[in-house]
């Protein structure tokens, strides 16, 4: 059984729309370079290249959406990017 299935995740990280999403070294993750999403924690060149192609086709709502949408972002390693807080949807 999925320990994290009943966590609600909607409150956190989202940084959208917020005044903090526009700081700097913010990395939005509908726009960035590969390079650039690459310093957030656990995105790497693959997981990078996975995201450029997902939100061409839809793009991310927020940052904990990487859980649903990204394979191998987990419900661990989501928090872990929301804590870095480097990765944003403005």
């Amino acid at each position: 059984m999925d320990e994290w299935a009943d966590t609600d995740f909607d409150h956190i990280g989202d940084r959208g729309g917020s005044p903090a999403a526009h700081q700097s070294g913010c990395v939005d993750i509908n726009t960035a370079s590969r390079d650039q999403l690459q310093e957030i924690v656990h995105i790497d060149q693959d997981r990078a290249r996975e995201i450029e192609r997902l939100r061409e086709r839809s793009p991310f709502t927020d940052v904990s959406s990487l859980r649903t949408r990204v394979q191998g972002i987990g419900p661990q390693r989501v928090e872990e990017i929301i804590e870095q807080d480097k990765a944003c949807v403005p």
